[in-house]
């Protein structure tokens, strides 16, 4: 979107514009969108460019609130783009608070390629921040963003290259490289980042503290040279963003951590309930769990583990009843030694990240599944596996198999198979299917997911 564009949207016209579009399509589907378009142009006599601009700011706003990215979304500002480059209201809240254990109230920070404000929105709350983009129109929206917020005085916009601004200006950063091409393909190499992450050793030499935003599925071995914590953010269940925290960022103490995992899990999930077959924690694991955390100001619970105290590696043990797949923040994060110890459970690879036990494990930190049958890979059998489970839907989970899972989809093809299961049960509709190592070998499980 260019400038004169984005200021039609911020006008009283263009609110008004958009005002009345949300209250005549409450929801866009895609083969309405010519008729607004026209709507639109008739309504106010808007060009093309004005017209596909509210119909993208009125789409977006409903894909945030949808996606409960942003609870205000119905009154921001957004392309679709930098929607989805934005970093939700949660996690933007999350990382602020950890800024306000390190800086004191009103301290210069500059929240570099800032995009619509999706951080600036939780920073500016506490801080005085300067949002840096070579991006006009997009400044424009993050100013209105932080306005939306309460926070239009704390906040200023700056034109400018980030590699050319006046980094000791500022207290501390928040930098979030591009990390696609011009075409939107993902860039992997860290030192092709839009600016290169690279850049950020001329800025640390200036800074208190700097936070970075990453691909969650970064190399590691890109950020051997970098004196930092890296910490892998879920958001229930789902695993969002990689950072790296620089300086008085970076969590203190004795043995600092390298390496985080954070979970940030809503009210709306469903809270883990004790069963007769689960592990009970002892009172060491329950002040490991719960010290760690914390109801934040939306409401959430925060679960946060890291590598500070060391970790001992997993035995590799035969498949038990249970199989287990780590939060994936824990598994990117490396730490699913940790909570294997925590829980009795034990790898049942090497190189995999999943782990098998007796018992069900503690929701959020690892979802169980009930072994029902496992075996050499071979289509064949697993086929006639599930068939005699009665199963006529699987979902399909991989690690470490060469084999898609829309291809094992298509391949198993159960939607037609009625047969009754075994020992006269009821047939069980749906199950998931791990396609996986066992000590080695390249092998299918057969599951059911555990409901506490």
């Amino acid at each position: 979107m260019d400038l004169e564009t984005a200021r039609f949207v911020l006008s009283k016209s263009g609110e008004d514009c958009l005002k009345e579009l949300t209250a005549r399509y409450p929801s866009i589907a895609a083969p309405q969108e010519l008729s607004v378009i026209e709507w639109l142009r008739k309504r106010a006599n808007l060009n093309q460019a004005q017209s596909s601009a509210i119909l993208e700011v009125a789409k977006a706003r409903q894909k945030a609130a949808e996606t409960n990215k942003f609870s205000r979304a119905a009154e921001m500002f957004f392309t679709r783009e930098a929607l989805e480059q934005a970093s939700g209201e949660e996690i933007a809240a999350y990382r602020s608070r950890r800024f306000a254990r390190a800086f004191e109230a009103n301290a210069t920070i500059a929240d570099l390629c800032c995009g619509i404000g999706g951080d600036t929105t939780a920073l500016s709350r506490n801080f005085s921040v300067t949002g840096v983009d070579l991006d006009q129109a997009r400044l424009l929206f993050a100013a209105a963003n932080a306005a939306v917020y309460g926070n239009a005085e704390r906040f200023a916009g700056l034109h400018e290259d980030v590699t050319e601004c006046k980094i000791n200006s500022y207290q501390g950063a928040f930098f979030d490289p591009g990390r696609r091409t011009k075409d939107g393909r993902r860039i992997n190499n860290p030192e092709h980042y839009l600016p290169p992450l690279g850049t950020i050793h001329s800025w640390l030499p200036h800074l208190k503290g700097l936070a970075v935003k990453l691909s969650p599925g970064i190399d590691y071995e890109k950020l051997k040279d970098f004196d930092c914590e890296i910490e892998i953010i879920s958001q229930d269940g789902e695993v969002k963003e990689a950072l790296l925290w620089f300086g008085a960022l970076r969590e203190a103490g004795g043995n600092a951590a390298r390496h985080r995992a954070t979970l940030l899990t809503s009210k709306k999930a469903k809270a883990p309930t004790r069963h007769e077959d689960e592990i009970t924690p002892g009172e060491d694991d329950k002040a490991w769990i719960d010290s760690k955390s914390a109801l934040s100001e939306e409401d959430k619970q925060i679960i946060t583990l890291s590598d500070a105290e060391g970790m001992e590696p997993l035995a590799v043990a035969p498949l038990a009843r249970y199989l287990h797949e780590p939060d994936g923040a824990i598994i990117r994060a490396g730490l699913v030694e940790l909570v294997g110890a925590r829980f009795n459970a034990l790898k049942i690879d090497r190189e995999i990240a999943y782990l098998t036990g007796a018992t069900p494990a503690k929701a959020p930190l690892m979802r169980s599944f009930e072994v029902l049958a496992a075996m050499p890979f071979s289509l064949k059998k697993l086929k006639a596996e599930l068939q005699a489970l009665g199963c006529t839907s699987v979902v399909v989970k991989k690690r470490g198999s060469p084999i898609a899972p829309e291809e094992l989809l298509k391949a198993l093809a159960l939607k037609n198979a009625q047969k009754k299961a075994k020992h006269g049960a009821e047939p069980l509709t749906e199950l998931t299917v791990f396609l996986t190592h066992l000590d080695g070998i390249h092998s299918a499980i057969i599951t059911r997911e555990y409901k506490a």
